[in-house]
């Protein structure tokens, strides 16, 4: 029996945070670490237990039932999408939790929400770049366009991104002209731009006409007009050769839409300046400048923390969440301004995203 109301009114006295401090996610389970705790001590009206496990290694059962019998009432955590669907089996749960992470539809059972306003045992919480893409898709429609080009990488993280971009892309009536997908580890961007472009065809079309004429003859590329905007899926290293390249083929007029993995997190003017007036999809927390709790956080650790000052961000709204998930639950409408974007609580208990978008300036 859950520890609190069903409707979820009471907010909890003891919460376990369960995340992997040591092996491969050491780095990032710090920063939500240090994120969840600075909003403890940044909170002035709530003040429940915090106690802290590691799970590196170990059975989550076993320290998911460990911080039960330590008196835990809540449990945040945990991160690991494997662990995340091994709580998910548990049914019913001996106490709410808020996972870490999002496990994909019918993956596990559905959860029981026979009542809207129910908050299912397991609620889950994560950072997908599908919420992204599927933004950059809503974008693309209110901006009036209908026809795309996607370049992405041919490897999973690709594949997730482009499929949940397309799915909500042609649900509100948009049109995929072409996809092309690069090799990761690669510095040849030509072909592939090309390509997307019709360049190449264009190229095979000149050969052919200057072997029919049998001498040599002038003409210029014809570049493709077919296409509203480009939705381009890369790392910014990746985007930084993708970007000049589609500028030499004199594709600079044709916008450029991307998710939050072509910036670090950390202001590069003079790398970031390839980049110029590509636009993406972000959370808020990065270009909050103001917020004296974001200076206290990142302070110092800018040299050695590209990529990962999100996940700050991500420990902060893990926090305050917990007492506002009852609101989010009775009034679907709802949307609490939460550091890593504007979140709302479906019936399945999964929390998704609306972002802010930002664009390359001066490389900044």
């Amino acid at each position: 029996i859950l520890s609190d109301s069903e409707s979820f009114h009471t907010s909890p006295t003891h919460i376990a945070l369960l995340l992997p401090l040591s092996g491969v996610y050491e780095r990032y389970s710090e920063r939500i670490r240090d994120g969840f705790l600075a909003a403890w001590f940044e909170e002035q009206a709530y003040k429940p237990v915090i106690r802290i496990y590691n799970t590196d290694g170990l059975n989550i059962t076993d320290v998911y039932n460990k911080a039960i019998d330590a008196g835990a009432d809540f449990i945040v955590g945990p991160l690991e999408k494997d662990a995340v669907k091994a709580l998910a089996t548990l049914s019913p749960l001996p106490v709410r939790t808020l996972g870490l992470n999002q496990i994909e539809s019918g993956e596990t059972p559905v959860a029981d929400v026979s009542e809207s306003t129910k908050l299912p045992g397991l609620l889950q919480f994560g950072l997908p770049p599908e919420d992204e893409a599927q933004e950059v898709a809503r974008r693309g429609i209110l901006e009036g366009y209908k026809r795309v080009l996607i370049i992405s990488p041919a490897d999973d993280f690709g594949n997730r991104v482009v499929n949940a971009f397309q799915n909500e892309w042609k649900r509100l009536g948009g049109r995929v002209l072409e996809r092309i997908n690069y090799e990761n580890y690669t510095d040849e961007f030509i072909t592939p731009v090309k390509q997307l472009l019709n360049i190449d065809s264009s190229e095979a079309r000149i050969a052919l006409l200057k072997q029919r004429v049998g001498r040599s003859i002038s003409v210029s590329n014809r570049l493709r007009n077919d296409a509203d905007f480009i939705f381009m899926v890369g790392t910014s290293a990746i985007a930084r050769q993708i970007v000049p390249h589609l500028r030499f083929f004199r594709a600079d007029t044709i916008p450029i839409y991307t998710i939050s993995n072509v910036y670090s997190g950390i202001p590069d003017p003079q790398t970031d300046i390839d980049l110029n007036g590509v636009e993406f999809v972000d959370m808020p927390w990065l270009f909050n400048t103001s917020s004296n709790l974001r200076t206290r956080l990142t302070q110092g650790r800018e040299t050695d923390d590209s990529g990962l000052p999100r996940y700050y961000a991500f420990g902060i709204d893990a926090f305050r969440l917990i007492p506002r998930l009852g609101q989010l639950m009775l009034d679907k409408n709802t949307r609490y301004p939460g550091e890593t974007g504007l979140l709302y609580l479906t019936a399945q208990g999964v929390i998704h995203r609306n972002l802010t978008w930002a664009r390359f300036i001066d490389g900044q």
